[in-house]
Parts: C-alpha cells; sequence; structure tokens
C-alpha cells in the first residue's frame, strides 16, 4: 500500500506540472495542504496536526483540503461520508477549501482485476481535480517556522538571541 501511495504521489506531482492551471510554482514555499484521514472519527490528533500545520506553521495564509481514506464501502457514493460528518470538522474550528472521499485501496485480486479498481481510478482523477483545482498560484514562504511554532505554543519569541 505504502507504494502506491508513492506512485499516486509521484503521477500527482507530474501531473500536476503537465497541468499547471492553478499551480505555476512547484517549489518556492507552501502552495497547498493536504490532510489524508482514514475513514472514521475525529480524533484529537488530527485536530491537532490541522492546528499545528495550518494554523502554527502555515499562518492560515495556505489553502488545505482533505481527503479521506477507506469510504469505498459508503454508499449510494463516497462523498457521503463527507455529507454526514462535515459538521463535526466545523465544530472543532476546522473549516477546508475542498474535500474528496476516495479509495486508496484496489482491493483484493478478483477474477477480472480488483475489487475497488474502477474506484481506486476514480478516487485518483479526484484527488489530481482537488490538487489543480485549490492549489495557490504562489506558494506562501514563513519567515520562520521555529517561530511559528513558539508562537503556536503562546510563548514569546524575541526578535533576536542572546549569543
Amino acid at each position: 500500500m505504502r507504494e502506491t501511495a508513492i506512485a499516486l504521489h509521484y503521477e500527482l506531482a507530474h501531473y500536476t506540472q503537465a497541468r499547471r492551471t492553478n499551480c505555476t510554482s512547484i517549489s518556492g514555499g507552501v502552495n497547498l495542504l493536504v490532510l489524508v484521514i482514514k475513514r472514521g472519527r475525529l480524533t484529537d490528533t488530527i485536530q491537532k496536526n490541522y492546528v499545528l500545520f495550518h494554523h502554527g506553521f502555515c499562518d492560515s495564509k495556505v489553502p488545505i483540503v482533505i481527503v479521506v481514506t477507506r469510504c469505498e464501502d459508503v454508499e449510494p457514493t463516497m462523498d457521503k461520508w463527507w455529507t454526514e460528518n462535515e459538521q463535526s470538522f466545523r465544530q472543532a474550528g476546522m473549516t477546508f477549501d475542498g474535500h474528496a472521499c476516495v479509495c486508496a485501496f484496489k482491493g483484493k485480486k478478483m477474477y477480472d482485476g480488483y475489487r475497488n479498481e474502477a474506484l481506486f481510478e476514480q478516487s485518483a482523477q479526484v484527488i489530481k481535480q482537488l490538487v489543480v483545482r485549490r492549489c495557490k498560484a504562489k506558494g506562501w514562504k514563513s519567515v520562520c517556522y521555529f517561530q511559528s511554532l513558539v508562537k503556536l505554543e503562546g510563548s514569546e519569541f524575541p526578535e533576536t538571541l542572546p549569543m
């Protein structure tokens, strides 16, 4: 499964590079945050990661999208999971610029392919479109990630450090 994720990431990078409708800069800052979670309940760890990366490191200046995996058994469509759970994220102060409920595993080998092959391929397209649609044209650069982290923890950060 790890190899599949790496292959999808590699393919997505090349797809974005070739398409470039919104993403005109791959280097030079952060263009998009993608929070990937497995289908289930909202946990403290998910909330902490959201706050750390979106508010802490990126000062809420970078679009963030959520990708929810293991949605292949959600009926009638995979997107129903988000329809039923989005409010929980909003109540926790977590808002997103886009979402995708996906199948990230082809499933068991069958006589004519894999159990979830069609959903897997559809999911790859949905993620690609989400990234291209929500990626900022110009990457955001933080002056200092350490300052952002300290600010997030509520501490004061001196302009200059004593030597």
